[in-house]
């Protein structure tokens, strides 16, 4: 297949680096754009790592980390397809604005934090966290900082660990924001990442890095040291806390360095304004948190066919949805581990007038009895308040189809079909004959017209969206009253 065959590319550059190149994407006939990201094969030393690359970052379901939704290969290089991020890197934010406000840096530490520690518990470390891995949902113009999305990307680096052992052995990473452990040949574990975090909020409170040097050498002579310095006058308006909270992530010694954990609980993250102060609350609202705990209770009992076809398309809402979805899914994640416990969802929906079973909870996800422990993810929390909407909505119908026509001939094999849903959501024979129904002419092929009654008839039992209205978080349902 062909990047062209889907996708329109932009003369629009949003990033450059020595990666490649990020530019818009719009998809042949949707309204969803994207963005692509371009690698020359002859930039990519060791095609084996790039391939684990993917696989760890397509594994990775957090709102702070961008999604990919494709991957194209031609004879001179390589093209990933990620969700759309306008507002380019923010490696570029900082050259535009200089240092940030408190309020600023800490919208987006908080955001990269919650990453990191989501990418921790699954036993990821990034490796090579700094400003230009980081992207803007929107342009800085459009949207201040402090109401931005952030979004991780370039898992290059990435790699798993094991839990409470030094199994991390490569010297990789970036002068200015590699640990001092990664480079002194040894090894070491997953607390490299909350060192880089700390010179992040450096640079983003004062402009510039805590330490420097001509060379690679001179920068990791330095940084080893361990001196952070906060003499310069920038500092001066700087909350003692914000300082406390670089020290503490800057500790030379791993094992007295804070955890992505400890960072986000750090009195400076906990208290400083962000955008998230009660009175802004998506789930503070009444009829939000009686909606939510009916639209899981609802997705809960559909067929794990539909459950199955909604994952495929559990990203495809406008992005103003999203944004409030994402919103509700950070103020319900207490702990900020990335996933929604039982007893988090019975917290933030407490008041609601009807509870969250048990049994409702298990019947969100399709990972099996296995990964029940887990909790709920973003795109399971995505689609079990967004089914109805998505399995009706034509770009997400057209999104699922792309998908599902593997060799984009423009029809989607039934038999294949059933196959790739049990894989996904065990025996369903309910679905597997109306999977046969709809293909209308009976040649063995849905195209795109039968796909989408297909879908239709999957998503009939009511519509709905998280739309903002008159209280800015009101979930509006056909079903839910």
């Amino acid at each position: 297949a062909k990047l062209e065959d889907d996708y329109v590319v932009s003369d629009q550059v949003i990033g450059e680096g020595a990666f490649g190149s990020l530019r818009i994407l719009h998809r042949i006939g949707s309204t969803r754009d994207r963005i692509c990201k371009t690698m020359d094969k002859a930039s990519i030393p060791d095609r084996d790592a790039f391939a684990r690359e993917i696989t760890t970052q397509m594994s990775l379901d957090h709102p702070n980390i961008c999604r990919i939704f494709d991957y194209f290969e031609t004879e001179g290089d390589i093209k990933i397809v990620l969700e759309l991020c306008q507002g380019g890197d923010i490696e570029h934010a900082i050259q535009e604005v200089g240092q940030f406000s408190e309020p600023d840096a800490h919208c987006i530490m908080a955001q990269v934090l919650r990453g990191v520690r989501y990418m921790h518990s699954q036993a990821v470390a990034h490796r090579d966290l700094k400003p230009e891995n980081f992207l803007l949902k929107d342009k800085v113009l459009v949207t201040p900082l402090c109401e931005s999305t952030v979004k991780i990307i370039d898992f290059g680096f990435a790699r798993t660990f094991t839990p409470g052992k030094k199994s991390l052995k490569t010297a990789c990473g970036t002068p200015h924001y590699v640990a001092p452990e990664v480079l002194a040949g040894g090894a070491y574990d997953e607390r490299c990442d909350i060192w880089s975090c700390g010179v992040i909020l450096y640079v983003f409170l004062s402009g510039d890095p805590p330490w420097d040097g001509e060379t690679a050498e001179e920068i990791a002579k330095t940084s080893a040291a361990g001196r952070l310095s906060f003499e310069d006058p920038v500092w001066h308006t700087v909350k003692p806390t914000a300082k406390v909270a670089i020290m503490q992530m800057c500790k030379l010694d791993p094992a007295a360095r804070f955890t992505a954990e400890r960072a986000l609980g750090s009195p400076w993250i906990a208290t400083a304004p962000s955008r998230e102060d009660e009175g802004d609350r998506v789930t503070q609202h009444a009829e939000v948190r009686e909606a939510i705990v009916q639209r899981m209770s609802r997705f809960s009992h559909q067929s794990r066919c539909q459950k199955a076809l909604v994952h495929l398309v559990a990203h495809s809402l406008p992005e103003k949805e999203l944004a409030l979805l994402r919103q509700a899914f950070q103020e319900i994640d207490a702990d900020n581990d990335g996933t929604l416990s039982l007893d988090e969802i019975r917290s933030a929906t407490r008041g609601a007038g009807v509870a969250l079973t048990d049994d409702v909870f298990e019947g969100i996800e399709l990972r099996g009895e296995a990964d029940a422990q887990r909790g709920i993810e973003w795109t399971e929390f995505l689609a079990s308040l967004a089914s109805s909407r998505l399995l009706t909505n034509r770009d997400s119908c057209l999104d699922a189809f792309r998908v599902l026509d593997v060799n984009r001939d423009g029809s989607v094999d039934v038999q294949e079909l059933i196959r790739m849903l049990a894989s996904r959501a065990g025996s369903d024979q309910g679905a597997a004959d109306i999977l046969a129904r709809a293909d209308l002419n009976g040649d063995g092929h849905l195209d795109f017209e039968e796909f989408v009654q297909l879908m239709r008839t999957f998503g009939a039992e009511g519509t709905g969206c998280f739309q903002s209205g008159k209280a800015r978080a009101s979930l509006c349902t056909a079903g839910i009253r």
